[in-house]
């Protein structure tokens, strides 16, 4: 009789021992973790359940590595981890997490290519971002590449970022061109690429694009060469973009098929990738009667001159305050 009742007992305290830990390991799987700040990690092809468990206790992300598999294997989660980077946040719980990398949710990174790069630029970003692998070996020109915020992978390729740009730039550029204005000085979408260029190298201010995209095209219609510094500066600079000083007044006179100074009409291709509102300006330039403009001395912007006699007394403006 009292090797029935100690049974009995120790039955029951394991039972309520198991029911107590199994309200415990579930607690401790579905609240949200304590940690302050988004932490992200990398799993492996050949990361094991229980080895994900001795990270998250060492990163103090979980508390209980026991609670963490048990609880793994009730939901059948135990052979489902899906290799990539993961992140958790504050709100999120170790049951949440799991379920990311059960289902392959990882982490998705962002790059961002501000308007006005060169390829040149956005190659050597592209190399120095250490979450991407491979060289650029895609075939691209300067201007191919659409600069925006791209999200990505740990370990997706750099040529496959290329290629997004690449298809963004033309999807984007071939609707604007289906909608541009009529009489352009241009017959393609690749001159238009190249004034777009031009325009977002001068730009200061949003709302003077299709202003100076308006110089460019009556400078275009009467056959005046288009004098644009940031065509030199390319050309100066073996077509990084990176010149690192000011024009000086011999380098208007360099030989070289981009300088605007010395050549009539569009340079032979674009010099830098511009963005989305310089595309709209060359295609729906303003209407002006505008030939000329020079920076103001604060440089928030440009002067605009229809007269040469006007534009030389806002030159001689400028250089009484540089």
């Amino acid at each position: 009789m009292l090797k029935r009742l100690y049974t009995f007992l120790l039955l029951t305290g394991v039972f309520i021992f198991s029911l107590l830990y199994g309200i415990y390991a579930y607690k401790e799987f579905h609240d949200p973790v304590k940690i302050t700040s988004q932490q992200t990690f990398i799993i492996g092809p050949n990361t094991s359940y229980q080895a994900l468990g001795a990270f998250l206790k060492k990163k103090k992300i979980i508390s209980d590595v026991y609670a963490f598999y048990l609880m793994g294997v009730l939901y059948g989660y135990t052979n489902k981890l899906k290799r990539g980077e993961y992140a958790i946040r504050p709100t999120d719980s170790p049951q949440m997490l799991v379920e990311k990398i059960a289902r392959g949710l990882s982490y998705r990174r962002k790059i961002t290519f501000p308007e006005g790069l060169t390829v040149h630029q956005i190659k050597q970003r592209l190399m120095e971002n250490k979450h991407l692998r491979g060289e650029v070996t895609v075939n691209i020109e300067e201007g191919d590449l659409f600069p925006a915020t791209y999200d990505f992978k740990h370990k997706d390729t750099r040529d496959g970022i290329v290629l997004r740009m690449r298809q963004k730039m033309y999807s984007d550029l071939t609707k604007l061109w289906q909608n541009r204005a009529h009489g352009l000085p241009y017959k393609t979408m690749r001159e238009a690429l190249i004034l777009a260029s031009i325009i977002e190298k001068e730009a200061v201010t949003n709302d003077e694009r299709a202003t100076i995209a308006s110089v460019y095209v009556n400078r275009l219609k009467k056959r005046m060469r288009l004098q644009a510094d940031p065509t030199v500066s390319y050309a100066l600079s073996k077509g990084t973009g990176v010149l690192g000083r000011k024009l000086l007044r011999v380098d208007y006179k360099f030989e070289h098929p981009y300088n605007t100074y010395r050549n009539a009409g569009l340079p032979p291709g674009p010099i830098c990738c511009p963005g989305y509102a310089s595309i709209k300006a060359a295609l729906k330039p303003a209407q002006t009667n505008y030939f000329y403009f020079v920076a103001k001395p604060d440089n928030r912007g440009h002067v605009f001159s229809e007269k040469f006699d006007d534009h030389k007394k806002h030159i001689r403006n400028r250089r009484k305050n540089p």
